[in-house]
């Protein structure tokens, strides 16, 4: 099994087949594009850790293309009709499963326009797959832990362990 990190980027060139199949060739990596925003989706093995991958790979890539940024995990917004149409079920059905209260339906992420709301894919898909038991097929996606480590990773956000390493060394140069 495998699990796809879909990574918003810049400075890659989506024309460029020799960069698309280096990518390929070397990370596994594929280039997309939706709403107009570019990604490079990782593909990591289940078996090994998501997040030291994600960073591995990154720093390889952006060491081999320099113009390269990798922004965050890219968020896949959808509204009530889009679960619905993923998942092959009336736009009600989905409306009623917002309001269960013994198996709550994830919060919604956002509002957009006129008061739509929005979820976050991962979280309504973690929902499905674990709830109602939707067999998703070959979709697997990262978890909403491994997404924030790996959004704080590209942020250079360190961690809590990087913290307390930091103030004991200060401590002990005191």
């Amino acid at each position: 099994m495998t699990t796809i990190i879909p990574l918003r980027v810049t400075g890659l060139d989506m024309s460029d087949d020799a960069t698309a199949c280096r990518l390929y060739e070397q990370w596994g990596a594929e280039l997309a594009t939706k709403n107009d925003v570019t990604m490079l989706l990782l593909t990591i093995d289940d078996t090994d850790d998501i997040i030291s991958t994600v960073a591995d790979s990154i720093s390889q890539i952006t060491l081999a293309f320099p113009e390269v940024v990798a922004e965050s995990v890219y968020r896949d917004l959808v509204s009530l009709s889009d679960i619905a149409d993923r998942v092959g079920v009336t736009k009600e059905a989905v409306r009623k499963w917002t309001m269960l209260t013994t198996t709550p339906f994830p919060h919604q992420f956002s509002t957009i326009g006129a008061g739509q709301k929005v979820w976050d894919w991962i979280d309504v898909y973690d929902w499905l797959t674990q709830v109602k038991k939707f067999d998703m097929e070959d979709e697997f996606l990262p978890t909403r832990k491994q997404v924030i480590a790996i959004d704080a990773y590209l942020a250079r956000i360190p961690d809590c362990i990087e913290l307390e390493w930091n103030h004991l060394q200060l401590k002990a140069q005191a």
